[in-house]
């Protein structure tokens, strides 16, 4: 519709600003109707919406980098009888990506509203977890040098072999397994020990 773009050009309504246009915004500006309105913001939602068409993706031959870290915070209740144990801890993943877009600088709910919703971040599982949450969340990505990083804090109960043959002096490894997917991430599984 040439009235929208005349519109948003009268309005110095750029790319970027154009993401963030509400409702509000939009419906003050003269010269566009209510229907014209409303068929502009569900198409740009539908326009912001990832698809391989708007993503140009990694090579399939190229495999995502991604570096990990994790902090534990806390490891309580080893119980040997369930061969488990509980942890806290902090976990992030940074990486490199030509298709970051957009600054993305949030955490909890945020993170999957607006703009930063449709910023590519790795699916993170704890496979030997029989129960976790993730107590607090962030994301920032960076236009200027093409880096995401994911901030992950995670409370869980966490299965473990345990061995009591030199009880009791014995020494027990309790991993923490961390799996990550997502599109340009193959077989990444690291398993971190306190």
């Amino acid at each position: 519709d040439l009235s929208v773009a005349n519109t948003f050009y009268a309005n110095q309504i750029d790319g970027p600003s154009m993401t963030r246009l509400d409702f509000d915004r939009i419906s003050t500006m003269e010269g566009l109707t209510a229907g014209t309105v409303d068929a502009f913001l569900y198409n740009r939602g539908i326009f912001l919406e990832p698809s391989l068409l708007l993503n140009r993706g990694l090579n399939p031959a190229q495999q995502q980098r991604i570096q990990a870290g994790i902090s534990i915070l806390d490891i309580f209740a080893m119980d040997e009888i369930l061969f488990e144990f509980q942890a806290s801890f902090n976990a992030v993943f940074h990486w490199s990506d030509v298709n970051i877009w957009a600054e993305c600088r949030t955490s909890g709910e945020a993170i999957d509203q607006g703009k930063c919703q449709y910023m590519w971040r790795p699916q993170v599982s704890f496979p030997n977890a029989r129960a976790y949450e993730v107590t607090h969340r962030a994301l920032w990505t960076d236009t200027a040098s093409l880096t995401g990083t994911y901030y992950l804090t995670v409370k869980g109960t966490f299965s473990a072999p345990m061995g009591f043959k030199t009880f009791p002096a014995d020494e027990q490894e309790l991993p923490i397994r961390v799996a990550l997917a997502g599109d340009g991430v193959t077989r990444a599984t690291t398993i971190l020990g306190p």
